[in-house]
């Protein structure tokens, strides 16, 4: 479950759609992040960025997928490691007595989630690196899914990369100081998240793509730079996306975190209206019940209805039935109502239109 910590929000602007903090510790932009502070195709949005990178979200907390990718990561790394030369040989047009190897991330504790401190505003982990003679020739990309058509080129090979993933390792190619990106990528079935461990890495389950020279980030860096002065360093998120179901999660989140606790008054309400929900779940069973029933007699209301109706005659209003003392009246009446299409197509539905807000309150 993802923590948020609602210390130094100073408001929640809702015509807006943005949250303002006093806050200036904040993350940096990494490779996983790029994306989604450019908003090309990332894991998340430019507003959920700033809210991570901000500390006012924890961040994403992982899932089945993330933490399979987690076990297999290292898998996979030895996997190319052992199998350098065949694997990758042809793609650094080794001599004779070249060596080839695969160097090892140093670990997230001793770095502190971040392999480049030197880098400014940016940052992040790499997945290793590639070695000719012992010296760094590309970097190490490597990633494990379930979406093997992502990585279909118009050829049908898999040598395509996602564009996520191509600012991801052309932000740490320009941080590392080499042009050449090693992607591998693991594809996994269903059942392999179930069980990670025993997934082997093979010709037919992995797709080595190396990219000669990494994309031209300048760009895309220098606007993630913009966005980071332009919302971070003024202590404002982007709009969040009203479409957006994660979005608007964490806004509820946040609106909950910054709640004060109610008047006494209000406060009292509450506790007697719930006392009230309490007592009415005890009857739980009963009402429903009685709301099965109340479905089947307005069922049979609109049958009664229909055969009554039948017996209208021309002209005629009312239709009245006598049945074990009780009296069934149907009656047809006339109404007139304004067509809201046809005022539509007449281009004056707008001059008439008025927008009213609706309270709604529920209790869960």
């Amino acid at each position: 479950m993802t923590e948020y910590d609602t210390s130094f929000i100073t408001k929640i602007d809702h015509k807006n759609r943005v949250v303002h903090f006093d806050q200036n510790n904040f993350k940096k932009i990494t490779g996983s992040r790029i994306p989604s502070v450019l908003d090309k195709e990332g894991f998340g949005t430019p507003f959920a960025a700033a809210c991570e990178m901000s500390r006012i979200s924890g961040g994403f907390d992982g899932n089945i997928r993330t933490r399979t990718g987690d076990i297999l990561e290292p898998v996979i790394r030895s996997y190319l490691r052992a199998n350098a030369n065949e694997l990758l040989g042809k793609h650094f047009d080794l001599k004779e007595d070249d060596v080839i190897g695969v160097e090892e991330p140093v670990g997230k504790t001793i770095c502190r989630h971040d392999h480049f401190p030197d880098g400014g505003k940016f940052g992040g982990m790499v997945d290793g690196y590639i070695l000719v003679n012992g010296e760094r020739a590309a970097v190490l990309e490597i990633k494990t899914t379930g979406s093997e058509n992502k990585w279909i080129d118009e050829n049908g090979t898999r040598n395509k990369i996602p564009v996520n993933y191509d600012l991801q390792a052309s932000l740490y190619a320009e941080l590392s100081g080499l042009k050449k990106i090693v992607f591998v990528a693991g594809f996994v079935r269903d059942c392999d998240y179930e069980a990670p461990h025993a997934w082997k890495p093979c010709n037919d389950n992995c797709a080595i793509i190396v990219s000669e020279k990494a994309s031209d980030i300048y760009e895309d860096m220098s606007a993630a730079e913009d966005w980071y002065n332009t919302y971070l360093m003024n202590g404002v998120t982007p709009q969040w996306d009203e479409n957006n179901a994660d979005d608007i999660e964490i806004v509820d989140a946040l609106m909950k975190g910054i709640q004060k606790p109610p008047e006494k008054d209000l406060q009292e309400l509450m506790d007697e209206y719930m006392g009230i929900e309490n007592k009415l779940s005890e009857y739980s069973e009963t009402m429903n019940a009685v709301s099965e029933m109340e479905k089947a007699k307005d069922s049979l209301k609109e049958g009664i209805k229909a055969k009554m109706a039948e017996m209208l005659d021309d002209g005629q209003k009312k239709v009245m039935i006598e049945q074990n003392g009780r009296t069934f009246t149907l009656s047809a009446s006339e109404r007139q109502k304004i067509s809201m299409e046809k005022l539509k197509e007449d281009g004056i539905y707008d001059n008439y239109l008025e927008t009213s807000i609706t309270l709604t309150l529920r209790f869960k």
